[in-house]
């Protein structure tokens, strides 16, 4: 079913560019041209292939493969219905092969591309298809079997490129991309194969509703080996990649609904090259292809989701490319064998956002992937030489929702995810066959050769590192994350080193370590997220150390390390996390395993014991660390979950190796050492930095740390007729430390704690075990600044498996541990206090009633710090700020049952400062120490003394208004900015529609000798008319604008906003001078909350108005060459009207107006240039601004009592610099971009960057 457009087609592309430029900046997309056929009823396979290359023995020698581009077009002729089946091929020609026997070329010849979509005319505005099966193959190269191969032919297949306003269903979509390679090549420059790109459905503008049954992907690079029969090879080639996309949103609006899954089929990079024998030192084998596969992607424009679930067919198909085999030799005792390839990284992820906004649904996104594993290092056909190292394991990247950029807020199913990094690559093998009476000997030394590492493994359920990002999942979220095997070394074949050759492969020999592991649940990098999920599944295992190769000489090779292992159920870096819900965090992770090591056998002889054999020793297992929140450097300002566990277990060390005897000897060989155990680290509640605020509310924290065991030594038995091992071998460690705990704040962190479950509290366990020398169990740490505060009722001594323990710590290092908010009747009852250096204990208190909050332990830890211990003050019940000067009462706040030997003795009180609504107060407690008690007797009120008696309220109201002030002088204006370049071009200098898009940063120095941050975002549109008037271009038109900014203050956050209309006059003279005139008047808005020193939060919000009105004045001075320089001056007048609120705390405030009057002289210089015959300009700026309008007052009532607020000084004089262009980039259309930045002054822009359209009519 076809059908045309209606008539408001062409108005409705303008709205939509304009809207690009809003959501997304500036996105221009130049499209190749393809080969069009028709697609029709009667023509419903299109099949094309490339010609193919000449061969040697034709005419003309060899040639290339010809490529082919394939484009099937529907358009109103194509009479086509939901019944019928579309299928376009697209072949890539095979080069021409060279002579095997007589080679004739030094340049092989190369494939030709594949590329295959279907498009839509755009005559049509709605559209019914069956199914769609689209296919793109890229040419072999030809063989050549001398110099250089060429490069195999590329391949690309849409199903579908849309970029106009549309109205689509479709019923089911198969895409194939898969690159050929030809088997007899010579490589000598380093070159990649090309790559191979699937995308079911590609979006590159208009407003466009599809609709699909399911969706199925291949993606396929070629493999395949080089030969090298002479020393001129100087690089092997890499593998090429594959990348394959569901839905790519590029432009536009589209909005996709799907009923069925979107799956991926054989998915592979394709394999680096293995390359064979030659003299002389190897070739590293090359590097396997790289995989990238994402079920949704969205670049720019809107995406709006309907889908079901995502997931991929079969993980061992889903991969990175292997690297390939590092080249064997056949040489000199000197040269080396090649090392084997790095195996291909992979990233994959369900959803992805690079720019843009997404919303909608997804069903559930299920995903098993692994990466490529690293190639075996090159053999050596020689006994006295050691094999190549293996090639590193591919990493992998794994995630259901990965926001680098852009909007997003998506409801999922669930997430599940299973993510393993590629093996490492073996050392290769000694293969000459050597007798037992017959000692082989290899002298080489220092080569250093290793098994390659395992990759290392990341995956995440959502990991936003840079968007805006609101998630929820309505199931589990499982993520697990196995870090790749370590590469192992293996003596084949009967060969038998003497003492010294095997001294020199244990020395020389390293098997691999095994890959590092991380997986997350939820991670925030940067940029801010929400999210509300079920349940956080989350494990990860650290990749084993290989295993030592075993031997027929008299030792064997040691073990591989393990690798490490780090879980998070959630992971905050950086950036600020608004909001996250769940029922259960759990997390586990396991350090990788030490591999174990090898044996030694004899040959042949029955009668050999085995004396004077030894097995190769166990290496150590990996560190394990769990967190089930960590906190480097954000804000988490809401976490709600109902139990939060982290388990973390060191890697095991790996057995010793055996010995193996003759089957009618006694055994006389020593068994191998056994591996060390790895530590284990296990943290609730992690937070570290001075930046880094965490918000917990929550019914259970439990940590539990288990060090990994020690690996055994080989032993005995003389069961086993074949156990050579007369002396056991020592057995390892375990782990040398396992630590536990249940919160940790360090460096300054804060961390703030309470209830989930209304009347539960908060229980708080740790246990650790299995430590060598140190097992620690902490429910709380707070140390180096770190701070505690607790909301509500808090237990400290769980034992992590739902009983009690008293032996569990809570432990400060001047730290600080107290309660926070206003409620004087809260408890923390725990086990042991370990007090180390100088330390603060917080309460809340109503001292007139003889109440306040209150810490009891059931004993004091030894050795705990003699030096000063403070009780502070951080809210009392009585205290408004009023008259007060004292309070008196008798309270408990502090009962530790068993002293240890010690006492209380060293507990003072300390003075605090306090806020009330309007001021700042300090409070100092009196304490008195009664054997196991700590008491609060009186408590001193007095203004604070430090110059400064405004409340953190009062403050942040005057932070507030100058913010509002900075937002209103963001919109100040220049006629460049506004329209880009009208005097050049003869086309742009007509009347017509534009539209500008910038964001920015600012900082501002305000009052009270504070300071904020605030950034922008702004849309600004128009539409005018031209007249001639006084030998020059007039120009009239009204302009609407709309901002959005979020500030951040020193105890709290705001959101303004500012949308307005204005009227403007720009006339542009034919002797190079302009005159700009502009009234406008807009509507500010101010919502702002914080949190006062006394843990109360406050929040307001008000509006206004602001008008203003400027005229700007340049003149263009044109110089040789195309070059200018034009010097402007303008003048701008602004009034931002008063406005009366009250805070939710109770102060009312009256705020004046203010005006300003802000002058500009400026210079501007550039350069002329054509863009396809469209004139345009580059120029670089700078001004001089100063403001000789005011501030305006403010002041602040709570009661009786008044305070005229300070406020921030928006007067002055600051400098602007910047550069920017103007680009005619079609006949009635123009483009202009600018960045800039400021100096000096109170409010300074950090950066700001300026992007718009203008089109003509």
């Amino acid at each position: 079913m076809l059908k045309k457009p209606g008539l408001a087609k062409k108005i409705a592309h303008t709205l939509m560019a304009m809207s690009i430029v809003y959501s997304s900046g500036i996105n221009v997309v130049v499209n190749e041209v393809y080969a069009q056929e028709i697609i029709t009823s009667s023509n419903k396979t299109i099949k094309k292939s490339g010609d193919p290359g000449h061969s040697y023995y034709e005419a003309g020698g060899i040639t290339d493969g010809g490529s082919v581009e394939v484009n099937g077009v529907i358009d109103s002729s194509s009479n086509l219905s939901a019944a019928d089946d579309i299928e376009v091929k697209a072949a890539g020609g095979e080069g021409g092969d060279d002579n095997g026997s007589s080679p004739t070329t030094m340049q092989g010849s190369n494939g030709g591309d594949g590329v295959a979509k279907i498009t839509i005319d755009e005559s049509l505005s709605s559209v019914t298809l069956g199914k769609l099966m689209v296919s793109a193959y890229g040419g072999a190269n030809g063989s050549v079997y001398q110099g250089t191969a060429g490069t195999n032919g590329a391949a690309t297949a849409y199903g579908l490129q849309l970029k106009h306003d549309l109205s689509i269903s479709v019923a089911d979509i198969g895409i194939s991309a898969k690159t050929n390679k030809s088997s007899s090549s010579i490589v000598i420059n380093n070159n990649a194969r090309s790559q191979a790109v699937g995308v079911g459905v590609q979006f590159d503008g208009g407003k466009v509703s599809f609709t699909g049954t399911k969706m199925k992907l291949t993606a396929i690079g070629a493999s395949g080996s080089s030969s090298a029969p002479s020393s001129t090879i100087t690089a092997a080639c890499d593998g090429g990649a594959v990348a394959s996309y569901g839905f790519r949103v590029q432009d536009g609006e589209a909005t996709i609904q799907m009923s069925d899954k979107i799956s991926f089929g054989e998915t592979f990079g394709s394999a680096g090259d293995s390359l064979t024998y030659m003299a002389g030192s190897g070739v590293a084998g090359g590097n396997g292809g790289e995989m990238t596969v994402f079920g949704v992607e969205v670049n720019g424009g809107i995406a709006h989701l309907d889908l079901q679930d995502i997931g991929n067919d079969s993980s061992n198909y889903f991969v990175g490319g292997a690297g390939g085999g590092g080249q064997s030799i056949d040489g000199t005792v000197a040269d080396r064998a090649g090392t084997g390839g790095d195996g291909g990284k992979t990233t994959v992820a369900g959803i992805h956002t690079a720019g843009g906004s997404v919303d909608g649904t997804v069903g559930q996104i299920k995903l098993s992937v692994k990466s490529g594993r690293g190639g075996e290092g090159g053999r050596v056909n020689n006994i006295n030489k050691i094999g190549g190292s293996g090639g590193d394991g591919g990493d992998i990247y794994s995630a259901g929702i990965k926001a680098d950029a852009g909007r997003l807020q998506l409801t999922v199913a669930g997430v599940d995810l299973e993510t393993t990094g590629g093996s490492g690559g073996n050392i290769s093998q000694l293969e000459t066959y050597g007798s037992q009476s017959s000692h082989a000997t290899v002298t080489a030394t220092g080569v250093q050769k290793s098994g390659g590492t395992g990759g290392a493994a990341f995956a995440a359920g959502v990991d936003n590192r840079g968007g805006s990002s609101d998630v929820t999942a309505a199931g589990l979220v499982k993520v697990t994350a196995h870090g790749g095997g370590g590469g192992e070394m293996e003596i084949y074949g009967q060969l038998v080193l003497d003492n010294a050759s095997m001294n020199v492969m244990k020395a020389e020999c390293i098997s691999g370590v095994g890959g590092v592991a991380t997986a997350a649940g939820l991670r925030n990098t940067a940029g801010t997220l929400t999210a509300d999920v079920q349940k956080l599944e989350i494990t990860a295992v650290g990749g084993n150390g290989a295993t030592g190769g075993s031997t027929y000489s008299y030792a064997g090779l040691d073990g591989g390390l393990g690798g490490a292992a780090v879980a998070y159920g959630i992971n905050v870096a950086s950036g600020l996390v608004e909001s996250i819900t769940a029922t259960e965090i759990a997390v586990t992770c396991t350090g990788g395993a030490g591999g174990a090591g090898g044996g030694s056998s004899v040959l042949s002889d029955s009668s050999d014991g085995g004396a004077g054999r030894v097995g190769g020793n166990g290496s150590n297992g990996a560190d394990g660390t769990a967190y089930g929140v960590g906190n480097s450097g954000g804000l988490l300002k809401h976490l709600s979950i109902g139990s939060i566990t982290a388990a973390a277990v060191g890697g095991a060390g790996g057995a010793g190796g055996f010995v193996q005897k003759g089957i009618t000897a006694t055994a006389g060989g020593i068994g191998g050492n056994g591996g060390n155990g790895g530590n284990a680290y296990a943290y609730g509640v992690w937070c570290s930095g001075a930046a880094a605020v965490t918000a917990v509310a929550a019914d259970t924290v439990t940590a539990t740390a288990k060090a990994g065991d020690a690996g055994l030594g080989a032993a005995v038995n003389s069961g086993n007729v074949l156990n050579g091992v007369a002396i056991t071998g020592a057995a390892g460690t375990k782990g040398e430390e396992a630590k536990a705990y249940g919160i940790y704040a360090d460096q300054g962190a804060v961390i703030e704690l309470g209830e989930k479950t209304t009347g539960s509290g908060i229980t708080i366990g740790a246990q650790a075990t299995n430590g060598e020398t140190v097992n620690e169990a902490y429910a709380v740490y707070a140390g180096n600044g770190g701070t505690v505060l607790f909301h509500t009722d808090a237990v400290l001594n769980g034992d992590g498996s739902g009983g009690t323990d008293n032996d569990v710590v809570t432990a400060l290092a001047d730290g600080t541990l107290g309660f926070s908010g206003t409620s004087a009747d809260r408890s923390v009852t725990g086990g042991a206090l370990r007090l180390t250096g100088s330390n603060e204990f917080r309460v809340t208190t109503d001292l007139a009633n003889n109440g306040a909050d209150k810490f009891t332990f059931a004993k004091l830890a030894a050795g705990s710090s003699t030096e000063a211990q403070y009780i502070t003050v951080g809210y009392d019940k009585s205290f408004d700020g009023s008259s007060l000067s004292s309070i008196n009462g008798d309270v408990t706040v502090l009962t530790v049952s068993d002293l240890n030997g010690q006492n209380l003795d060293n507990f003072v009180g300390k003075k605090t400062t306090l806020d009330n609504p309007l001021e700042r107060f300090t409070a100092t407690p009196t304490v008195v120490t009664n054997g196991n008690d700590v008491k609060i007797t009186q408590i001193d009120f007095a203004k604070n003394t430090d110059g400064n008696t405004a409340s953190e309220t009062a403050m942040t109201l005057s932070d507030a208004q100058m913010a509002m002030g900075s937002m209103w002088r963001i919109e100040g204006n220049n006629l460049m900015k506004r329209m880009g370049e009208l005097r050049s071009d003869k086309e742009a200098a007509k009347g017509g529609v534009w539209a500008r898009y910038y964001r920015g940063e600012l900082s501002a120095d305000s009052a009270y000798d504070r300071n904020f941050s605030q950034d922008y975002t702004a849309f600004q549109g128009g539409i005018d008319k031209v007249q001639d008037f006084k030998g020059g271009k007039l120009y009239t038109g009204i302009a609407v604008n709309r901002i959005d900014s979020n500030a951040g203050y020193t105890a709290g956050s705001g959101d303004l906003s500012s949308t307005g209309i204005g009227l403007y006059a720009s006339w542009l003279g034919s002797k190079g001078h302009y005159l700009d005139i502009i009234a406008r008047g807009s509507k500010l808005t101010n919502d702002f909350k914080l949190v006062d020193l006394s843990g109360n939060a406050a929040k307001a919000d008000y509006d206004t108005w602001a008008y203003g009105i400027s005229a700007e004045y340049g003149y263009r001075q044109d110089l040789n060459a195309g070059w200018f320089v034009e010097p402007q001056a303008e003048l701008s007048l602004g009034h931002m009207g008063s406005a009366d609120y009250t805070t939710s705390n109770e102060v009312s405030v009256k705020q004046d107006s203010v005006n300003s009057a802000v002058t500009r002289i400026g210079i501007l210089g550039g350069k002329e240039f054509t863009i396809g015959g469209r004139p345009s300009n580059a120029y670089v700026k700078a001004s001089l601004l100063h403001d000789f309008g005011g501030n305006g007052g403010a002041t602040a009532y709570y009661g009786t009592d008044s305070l005229a607020l300070q406020t921030g000084d928006l007067t002055g004089t600051w400098y602007e610099i910047g550069l920017g262009a103007n680009l005619g980039i079609a006949k009635n259309s123009n483009l202009y971009f600018d960045a800039l930045k400021t100096f000096n002054g109170t409010v300074r822009t950090d950066w700001q960057f300026n992007a718009g359209l203008r089109f003509t009519f």
